[in-house]
């Protein structure tokens, strides 16, 4: 299976002026056997959102806020460390914020339907120092997790359970340059109890110019998502330009399947990727 391949267009005049755009390359023999639908109503309000790609639409749209708790995490008692940092005008604090949010819908495509369940939480543990020249903070770990009940209402009826995980622990952060992505662990998959569709965030600095000259960027940016189902791409969700691919051969069943995946994916409000 070849990997999604990011394409850079440098649009460059006499002058220093650079326009860059950029596009996630689809792989050619999954694009020529696959559908592209242009995402529309995700940017905006989210409260009334009507997302909708090809013939899907989102509808029943029911979420509520995102809440949000946190703060130092105290010590009863009161340290020698403490002490001195306060001779000096310092303060040293470890704390700890948690958010969650919930949010259900339907999505449909004119012949069939699924109802979906979604579920996504953040743990974030960070120190922060205050000093007489402003306060410098930094992330520890951060646990991002995700999860989704597809109930489609098709003849098959089967029901389908999502999961997407991913950590950041600093003690193995691997990235050491102003430029470089902080190394976070990603798991996602979904699964009906027979089969298995696996998720993989398209993170990557390689890029093509129009001249297919291949050349990396300054830093590593999250394109996409890919839905494959043993290394056989089935859907792609680029984020980056709004697109979704939904492999033609498939049955409608399997691609309603794909699309509500795809919106729920969408339709997050938590970041995911937190940890810088």
């Amino acid at each position: 299976m070849k990997k999604l391949v990011v394409i850079i267009a440098l649009a460059t005049g006499y002058a220093s002026c650079k326009t860059i755009s950029m596009n996630v390359g689809i792989p050619d023999k999954f694009a020529a056997n696959a559908t592209q639908m242009k995402i529309t109503g995700l940017h905006g309000m989210r409260i009334k959102r009507h997302l909708a790609f090809g013939n899907y639409q989102v509808a029943n749209v029911k979420t509520g806020w995102v809440f949000s708790t946190g703060g130092p995490d105290r010590n009863s008692r009161i340290t020698t460390e403490e002490r001195l940092l306060k001779v000096f005008s310092l303060s040293h604090e470890n704390i700890t914020e948690h958010s969650r949010n919930k949010y259900q819908y339907t999505i449909q495509d004119g012949n069939g339907v699924a109802e979906v369940y979604c579920m996504e939480k953040t743990t974030k543990e960070s120190v922060t120092t205050e000093t007489p020249y402003g306060t410098f903070g930094k992330t520890k770990n951060y646990q991002y997790s995700f999860s989704a009940a597809i109930l489609p209402q098709t003849i098959k009826d089967e029901p389908w359970q999502l999961v997407f995980y991913n950590s950041y622990d600093s003690r193995n952060d691997t990235a050491h340059n102003f430029w470089d992505r902080p190394y976070i662990a990603h798991e996602g998959y979904v699964t009906n109890g027979t089969i298995k569709i696996n998720i993989r965030p398209i993170i990557t600095d390689k890029v093509v110019t129009n001249e297919g000259k291949e050349v990396k960027t300054l830093a590593k940016l999250l394109m996409a998502y890919e839905l494959n189902i043993d290394g056989g791409v089935i859907g792609i969700i680029d984020v980056f330009k709004d697109n979704i691919w939904i492999y033609n051969d498939l049955d409608k069943d399997m691609k309603l399947v794909v699309a509500a995946i795809s919106s729920a994916i969408l339709m997050r409000k938590l970041d995911e990727s937190k940890a810088a």
